[in-house]
């Protein structure tokens, strides 16, 4: 599905994400993929994949904006006059929530808002799939307790900067 159908204010890289999982496995853990710079989710890692959805996990490939790469932005006098550009383009391409003006991204084309509202979006739409497990009640946010994260560059930076959680 695409991210604009979950959200209609998202317009940009609006390429499907992917959701993968066993319908027979209902309490089962959740390993979010993100892709490295430029990638979609068009090419994943299929053994790998097949190796996590074996171990009983479901899968949600997010399609995010993916370029460009913070290398490609914090680089020479940009980054000789802004020590934090890595962190601040990395809090903007995860959360969405500051003015790192270098890169276009809005806050709907942010990692966690798309990831929040694809399981919104999931939880109304696949009840079978009982997909409101993967979030917190109270707040309709996602409950990391039940993601891993994994990815390709990029995915593998960011793992460290978003929520804290434990499998």
């Amino acid at each position: 599905m695409k991210p604009s159908e979950a959200d209609p204010s998202v317009k940009n890289w609006d390429s499907a994400h992917r959701v993968i999982y066993d319908k027979a496995i209902k309490n089962n853990k959740v390993l979010l993929w993100l892709t490295g710079t430029g990638g979609s989710t068009d090419h994943v890692p299929q053994s790998f994949f097949k190796t996590v959805l074996d171990q009983g996990y479901r899968i949600i490939a997010l399609s995010f904006m993916s370029a460009p790469g913070v290398s490609q932005v914090c680089k020479g006098d940009y980054l000789s006059q802004n020590v934090d550009c890595a962190a601040e383009f990395r809090r903007k391409r995860i959360y969405g929530d500051n003015t790192f003006l270098p890169i276009p991204d809005q806050y709907q084309d942010a990692i966690i808002p798309r990831l929040t509202k694809l399981l919104q979006y999931l939880s109304k739409n696949d009840k079978e799939g009982v997909w409101s497990q993967y979030l917190d009640q109270n707040t309709g946010k996602p409950l990391w307790s039940k993601i891993a994260i994994a990815g390709q560059s990029q995915g593998e930076e960011w793992q460290n900067l978003l929520p804290s959680m434990s499998l």
